[in-house]
């Protein structure tokens, strides 16, 4: 049986992939690198530290990851402030999820100064029990640290922890968590990444494809939860 779900936030939650290109595209060229779609799509679900660490990479930069990290998000909230909705289907899986009594929490790579302004502005802070950012733990995704450190607030152990997630390295986390994981790939590929076919389950199209309902009856069909409240 499935004891809590964890979600991932951006992608996932909200629709905030536009958003992150277009900041992270400004910040990046801020400092006289290109920065192509192609590039956004590969630091999908690796989290803003990863990228903060390959622009150092790329080039001298003396201020600190930390520094960085506050510069991005100002990108960032620019833009999102603005134009972030949640993914309606996923507003209706967590009021299912909430009616009947399963806990739920986040796992993401977004830094504390973003989660905790957009779990606000989006109206969903209420229905978790957990909100954890990558920035509290070791490793971001794709290791399991963040999914790991999630459950441990939840009480609850790993191999009975539900993940939604849309990202190629949320699933590898997942998966490396041995935690159950329900794929919803925000990037198109012509031939889905062998990691992505690992999930418990996936919505090969994406959120395209993706009804609270079609999960809720999956999951009751398979036995990981008992419907207490129908809807």
């Amino acid at each position: 049986m499935i004891e809590a779900v964890i979600f991932d936030l951006d992608g996932t939650l909200i629709n905030s992939e536009p958003n992150y290109y277009l900041a992270d595209k400004a910040f990046i060229e801020s400092f006289g690198v290109e920065f192509t779609k192609e590039m956004h799509e590969n630091f999908i679900g690796m989290g803003g530290v990863n990228l903060i660490k390959w622009l150092k990479n790329q080039m001298t930069i003396a201020q600190s990851i930390e520094d960085l990290c506050f510069i991005k998000d100002q990108y960032y909230l620019k833009y999102a402030r603005k134009q972030t909705k949640v993914f309606p289907e996923m507003k209706k899986l967590l009021e299912l999820l909430k009616q009947n009594e399963i806990p739920m929490a986040i796992a993401t790579g977004s830094t504390l100064n973003i989660l905790s302004e957009m779990v606000e502005i989006t109206g969903i802070r209420d229905y978790f029990q957990h909100i954890v950012s990558s920035q509290e733990v070791a490793k971001g995704k794709p290791a399991p640290d963040v999914f790991l450190e999630t459950a441990k607030r939840l009480s609850v152990n790993p191999q009975n922890c539900l993940v939604f997630e849309d990202s190629l390295y949320g699933v590898k986390a997942a998966n490396h968590a041995h935690m159950k994981c329900i794929a919803i790939p925000s990037v198109y590929y012509k031939e889905l990444p062998e990691d992505f076919l690992q999930a418990f389950a996936i919505y090969k199209n994406g959120m395209s494809d993706f009804t609270a309902q079609s999960v809720w009856q999956f999951l009751l069909k398979n036995n990981l939860v008992q419907e207490l409240t129908k809807v």
